[in-house]
């Protein structure tokens, strides 16, 4: 074990400590360190893929370790200074938005949004080759994959264990589809908000069987990786086989998106892989609802380092690494002065957790959950894009239940 991992290990074994015994609320400073944690899994282990053969592992490099701890130290940090002088008791008028029907309303949405989707992609929706799904597929499966989580959302808020149960398995259906994200947002959101009300507590006095529930679903979407396609293709002897073969930890580990993610930073900084700025101009095309079908393009960070860094290693897209294009637009300095930023926004998040209410607290919960977990292997755009989706869906919502509502206040006070 190198000193990179060692105090690697200990940042991650003294952080685990604090969240899980210190009396504290839940909040996304809790769900950035656990999200952290799975990300960096990489760093427990001292490799990721050689970039020149994806089935060679190589050493993690000294400062591939350096963002590591830095992203944990801030996250910890963050929480102590959080936990010590923000006062984040539930305030007892927070910003209030009605919930009324939104649920149904996001349930309803989903169920058409799927409908036409199947319609529009047929057998192709249930294809074993991911990228054929990804082909078939468009913006009504995005909607029905947004709702859904939304629906997930607003059920936890509302207390409406049915309807959420209909919208996870809702979010069952894309995660045999090939899409896992959905579902780990969705869990995500759900826990923030019903084990952010319940006041401050012990994790691992108070709250044993969701930390083994949580690790059970991580360890089933890890494995869920290496059965998709027999599943898909109903091959169920193949699927017994890799559930039972000795190398499946091993697999899902090596195979995982963590592995793959941080490899990309590994090597862009390696390299020393600088784009600058210039690529981020085209963010200015998420300003425009519908771009893409307008023919207004973003830049993707993996259409600058993918075919530089990777070319004719993989045949598929890589996952993206905020940290890595960070380090390409300004280097060192720019990280340095990201790394905090982050743990900002996550105390940003947790002070709103607390001092929201109605469909607005389910807003912040949605959208930083996607801070919390999904930041690390995305770029700066596709980031963005998936806040604005969060955004818009939120938006389809919340109007008629704020009109219905306002309307009703407006017949009440009408003289009978």
């Amino acid at each position: 074990m190198t000193v990179s991992q060692a105090v690697f290990c200990l940042i991650a074994a003294a952080g685990s400590a604090y969240f899980a015994l210190r009396r504290r609320r839940v909040d996304f400073y809790t769900i950035g360190f656990a999200a952290a944690l799975l990300y960096f899994l990489p760093g427990f282990f001292g490799f990721v893929r050689s970039s020149t053969d994806f089935y060679v592992m190589t050493p993690l490099l000294v400062e591939t370790y350096l963002v590591f701890t830095g992203v944990l130290s801030a996250i910890i940090v963050g929480a102590i200074v959080f936990d010590t002088t923000i006062d984040a008791r539930p305030a007892e008028s927070g910003l209030r938005i009605p919930m009324f029907l939104t649920t149904e309303s996001a349930l309803l949405i989903a169920g058409l949004a799927f409908a036409i989707t199947f319609m529009t992609s047929g057998d192709l929706l249930f294809n074993a080759s991911k990228s054929e799904v990804m082909d078939s597929i468009g913006r009504w499966h995005i909607l029905f994959r947004f709702a859904a989580i939304l629906a997930v959302a607003f059920a936890a808020a509302r207390r409406q264990l049915m309807l959420g149960a209909i919208a996870v398995a809702f979010l069952c259906v894309d995660l045999f589809i090939g899409f896992r994200s959905g579902f780990a947002i969705a869990v995500l959101s759900a826990t923030v908000i019903v084990l952010g009300r319940q006041g401050p507590q012990a994790l691992l006095v108070a709250q044993r069987k969701i930390i083994l529930l949580g690790l059970f679903v991580i360890a089933f979407l890890l494995v869920y990786k290496q059965i998709y396609t027999p599943i898909k293709l109903g091959v169920w002897s193949l699927v017994a086989d890799r559930l039972f073969s000795r190398e499946i930890v091993t697999l899902a580990l090596i195979n995982s998106e963590p592995f793959t993610t941080q490899t990309v930073l590994n090597e862009v900084l390696r390299m020393e892989f600088i784009t600058g700025p210039e690529h981020l101009s085209s963010l200015s095309g998420l300003l425009v609802p519908f771009a893409p079908a307008l023919g207004v393009a973003t830049v993707s960070y993996n259409d600058l380092f993918q075919q530089e860094l990777f070319g004719g290693v993989v045949s598929g897209g890589l996952a993206n690494n905020i940290w890595a294009q960070i380090y390409s637009i300004g280097g060192g300095a720019l990280l340095i002065a990201a790394i905090p930023l982050y743990s900002f926004l996550l105390g940003v998040g947790s002070w709103l957790l607390h001092r929201t209410r109605g469909a607005s607290l389910v807003l912040v919960a949605v959208i930083f959950s996607f801070v919390a977990f999904y930041i690390h292997r995305n770029d700066i755009g596709y980031f963005l894009q998936l806040l604005r989706r969060v955004l818009m869906v939120w938006a389809i919502l919340i109007v008629p239940a704020m009109l219905i509502v306002d309307a009703r206040r407006y017949r009440r006070r009408q003289p009978a």
